[in-house]
């Protein structure tokens, strides 16, 4: 079975020898935060490209799953797509009133 991406980034700090304070302080985050990514948290976006480009590449952004925010947006952005997408579908609504079936006054 594959480790967990939280375990594979303390086992990756460990074997560079360096404590939590030292590769906190190359990536640029707080100790605390680089905690949490290492037992329970996904890091954001951006901190996962991060550490992809710390480790030279041995921890892949890809590895991790979506954060909690994430999967909202990414539900929210599903759900405008097939509003969009029925929009485009759905026939134009008749127009009515006067000139409805004339050419545009503007037009000539």
């Amino acid at each position: 079975m594959a480790k967990r991406p939280h375990t594979r980034l303390r086992d990756f700090r460990v074997a560079l020898g360096l404590s939590l304070r030292q590769a906190s302080q190359q990536l640029g985050v707080s100790h605390v935060a680089l905690r949490t990514w290492e037992t329970v948290k996904t890091p954001e976006g951006p901190y996962r490209d991060l550490i992809e480009v710390w480790s030279g590449g041995k921890l892949p952004a890809s590895m991790w799953p979506l954060s909690p925010t994430e999967k909202k947006v990414a539900k929210l952005t599903r759900r405008l797509r097939r509003k969009q997408a029925a929009a485009v579908e759905a026939p134009a609504p008749a127009r009515s009133g006067p000139g409805a079936d004339s050419p545009d006054e503007d037009a000539a």
